[in-house]
């Protein structure tokens, strides 16, 4: 057998063809063709086996099986233009008898009609007519039937026959009859945007039992006479898919006699009330997604021995009145003997007497069940957000569901109500608590969740809640399920709150090197500690700046007064502890000054400061920022070799923190909170000048140097606010830290005409005594809970580093700025400053 491979209908032209088989007849028509049968078989190519196009005049029948060629697989027929089938006309057969793998395929373009004769009522005109194995018709035009014929037949065969209504596409009866009709294991897809209308019903089918019908556009029976037809009229039974946005409507929406399934997530309509019906014992599966919408009733023909299922799946939110199951109302579901949900979150409410089994998905809202059971990967979530779930009968938990309960600051809580028995597994069962953060609970307060007046057995594996330094614990009792407050053990991070006073005690800790000076003397760096010779005559001179600028040396005169100002700043990082977290923080600010020197012996200074500094700590999502007011008093002195100053100092601090708070399950809660306190320090440095005794060069100085530096910093105590039931209570607690340092330092001096520069630079190694963190204690009311969070304040030795340069522009006015660097293992710092001295 020979198989003409390709049928091209272009140019918009019309062919005109047979009579009852349309204006194409589908792959398994017999058809006997008068001779010469072949001649409207012209070979498009020369020597080509598999490019024919097809022509024919009216009254020749065109019989593919007697084109010239060899028969392969996979023909395409491409229509492009219109075509009519009129009364006495011609046919086209589409192959006698392919095999299953021949694949034949009709494509119908946009644009393009295929119909029968509108003026010949014969029953057998159809548009279309396809009778074969693994026939594919793919149809973006309108294939319309004028009179009772069909506008498509696609018939039984050895494979499986498809249809696809593409977007545009069209297929419709404009009189009483099917637009559709099919038989076998057909697949039948109308695309979103195609549209089936039959004059009676769209689609008649005796599909097979892997046949099926998916719609995403519209299948409408507009004109139906016959009180069983159905927009979609199911003979054998098969299965149908509405997706969303699908519509299928007619007097009923569909109509099956065999075991069928159905599954909406789109709009099936009975315009007479009905929109599914079973009239006969057979098996019906129906699922329905949240976006279905049903309007009419859902009647089934319940027998012995036949089971017909309601199910509820897909994904989302979906809602149902239970008072539509075997109720009043006008869209109810009549007949069915299962209930289950597979998928997606539905809120229920009225009542039933039926039991519902739940495999997957949530269940939620306020309805009333003959009975409960859930299945594994199954959730439980009484009411919508809080409310009650009323079981008449028995409820079963299996291995791997979650019941979640939602509590309220006012005692209300979700609700499991049951007259029977609650069972619970104890392998893989979750009972999830939810409450608001933000919420302010009270310290004491118990919720019931479930309540069984046969009993309860077995308890949950596993409790978990979304409130960070709170656990809930459940207490069983025979006939209930309570819970209560008790202390979390895996806590939120607290480590802000003892940052904060580790970051306050920064301030202080600046200003107290200001005071005395890294390696001893007075503000700006030895504004009058440092000595040198003058060149020449051997006498002793008394710096006048911050990095040693002479007093009474020439080029300038010594002054009695001074008064300076100086910006700060400091940034230190440290690393995380076995205790606390990793932090850093950042101070800045400015200070400003008056000294005088004294009369006699010793070079004698005394001086005033006082400070502004804010200090920012940030610890991980969280943050502190503490503003300092300080003031202090200073004074040095000289005995031939030996420099010593000292300090004190003390101030007022107020802090404010934030506290990001991680919920469990995702998004924040934020605790603020603000408190106050004192601040003090005190300080001293003895500098021991080698220079003098080696005989070195004027000018130059160097030696060893000792400090004792000891700050405090004390917060009062505060309640944060913002997050709720998570806000902490802080007590008041204070902190004290005292460094000693013994290092070496050296200082050289020249002139640049009037220009005096001093440049100098010391190292020490410095030594924490006493803790090296802070901890702070702090409550959790609400659950009676305490913690004592701590931060790493310093590491207890570290080395320091710092150089500095003066610039003594005229005998008035000084420049300085100045370096000073602490590293530890843990711990490291950066210190800096620059100002002026005014001399009068």
């Amino acid at each position: 057998m020979e198989i003409c491979r390709v049928l091209t209908v272009a140019n918009r032209s019309s062919l005109q063809v047979g009579a009852w088989l349309g204006a194409l007849m589908g792959s398994a028509a017999i058809v006997t063709a008068p001779a010469p049968a072949h001649a409207a078989c012209v070979q498009a190519t020369p020597g080509s086996t598999t490019s024919y196009t097809i022509t024919a005049s009216a009254g020749t029948t065109v019989d593919l099986d007697t084109c010239p060629g060899p028969a392969v697989s996979g023909a395409t027929a491409t229509v492009t233009g219109n075509v009519t089938a009129p009364a006495g006309g011609g046919a086209v057969a589409i192959v006698d008898g392919l095999a299953a793998a021949d694949n034949w395929t009709l494509i119908i373009n946009p644009g393009v009609t295929v119909q029968n004769d509108p003026a010949n009522p014969g029953s057998g005109n159809r548009a279309i007519f396809g009778v074969d194995t693994n026939f594919r018709l793919e149809n973006a035009g309108t294939i319309t039937t004028h009179n009772i014929g069909q506008a498509l037949f696609l018939g039984i065969g050895p494979g499986t026959g498809t249809l696809i209504n593409k977007a545009g596409g069209t297929i419709q009866s404009l009189t009483n009859a099917y637009a559709i009709q099919t038989q076998g294991d057909n697949t039948i897809i109308n695309e979103a945007g195609a549209t089936i209308a039959g004059g009676r019903s769209a689609i008649r089918s005796f599909l097979g039992p892997t046949g099926t019908i998916t719609n995403a556009g519209t299948i409408t029976a507009q004109d139906s006479t016959a009180a069983l037809d159905g927009a979609i009229d199911l003979q054998q039974g098969g299965a149908v898919t509405n997706a969303q946005g699908g519509r299928i409507e007619g007097e009923i929406g569909i109509l099956y006699f065999g075991p069928t399934s159905i599954v909406n997530a789109g709009t099936i309509t009975g315009t007479n009330g009905i929109a599914i019906r079973g009239p006969l014992a057979n098996s019906l599966t129906l699922e329905i997604h949240p976006t279905s919408v049903i309007n009419g009733q859902v009647s089934v023909f319940r027998s012995p021995g036949v089971t017909d299922t309601l199910r509820f799946g897909g994904v989302g939110a979906g809602t149902f009145d239970l008072d539509n199951i075997d109720g009043v109302n006008p869209n109810r579901y009549l007949g069915f003997d299962v209930f289950e949900l597979t998928g997606g979150s539905w809120s229920f409410s009225g009542s039933t007497t039926q039991s519902l089994t739940v495999n997957g998905g949530q269940l939620k809202g306020t309805g009333t069940f003959g009975g409960l059971v859930f299945g594994a990967g199954s959730t439980f979530a009484p009411g919508n957000s809080i409310g009650t779930t009323t079981v008449n009968g028995n409820v079963a938990f299996g291995d791997n569901t979650t019941f979640q309960a939602e509590i309220a600051p006012d005692g209300s809580s979700d609700l499991l109500a049951a007259t029977g028995t609650v069972t619970i597994s104890p392998n893989g069962t979750t009972l999830q608590v939810i409450g608001d953060p933000a919420a302010a609970f009270p310290q004491t307060q118990t919720y019931t969740i479930i309540t069984a007046t046969g009993g309860v057995t077995g308890q949950f594996a596993t409790l978990s809640d979304n409130l960070p330094d709170i656990d809930i614990a459940a207490v069983y009792t025979p006939t209930s399920v309570r819970l209560t407050y008790q202390q979390d053990s895996d806590t939120s991070d607290k480590t802000i709150l003892p940052v904060s006073l580790a970051g306050a005690l920064d301030a202080p800790r600046l200003f107290s090197h200001l005071l005395t000076g890294a390696r001893g003397g007075t503000p700006m760096r030895n504004i009058t500690g440092a000595r040198f010779k003058q060149p020449g005559t051997g006498r002793i001179l008394v710096a006048a700046n911050a990095t040693s600028t002479m007093v009474d040396a020439s080029p300038h005169r010594a002054m009695r007064w001074h008064t300076w100002s100086t910006a700060l700043g400091a940034t230190r990082t440290v690393g995380a502890s076995a205790s606390s977290s990793a932090y850093d923080t950042d101070t800045y600010g400015g200070a400003v000054g008056a000294q005088m020197s004294l009369a006699g012996h010793g070079n004698r200074t005394l001086g005033v400061a006082a400070s502004y500094l804010t200090t920012q700590s940030d610890s991980e999502l969280s943050d502190a920022e503490t503003s300092s007011y300080l003031a202090g008093v200073y004074a040095s002195a000289n005995w031939g070799a030996l420099d010593l100053s000292g300090g004190v100092g003390g101030g007022w601090q107020e802090t404010d923190t934030t506290r990001v708070i991680p919920l469990i399950g995702g998004g924040i809660s934020t605790a603020t909170g603000r408190t106050q306190g004192a601040t003090a320090m005190a300080s001293v440095a003895a500098f021991y000048d080698l220079s003098i005794r080696a005989g070195s060069r004027a000018g130059t100085r160097f030696g060893p140097f000792v400090t004792v530096n000891s700050i405090y910093a004390e917060q009062g105590g505060f309640t944060e606010k913002g997050a709720g039931v998570l806000n902490l209570t802080v007590r008041s607690t204070q902190a004290h830290q005292t460094k000693t340092g013994l290092g070496f330092k050296g200082e050289a001096q020249f002139n640049a005409g009037p220009i005096r520069v001093t440049a100098g630079m010391d190292a020490a190694w410095e030594h924490t005594l006493g803790e090296d963190e802070i901890a702070v204690s702090v409550a959790l009311p609400l659950a009676a809970a305490s913690f004592k969070p701590r931060a790493l304040a310093a590491d207890r030795s570290t080395v320091a580093l710092t150089p500095e340069v003066s610039v003594e522009v005229t005998d008035r006015l000084s420049l300085v700025a100045g370096y000073r660097g602490s590293f530890g293992e843990e711990t490291t710092q950066h210190q800096a400053s620059a100002g002026f001295t005014w001399r009068f």
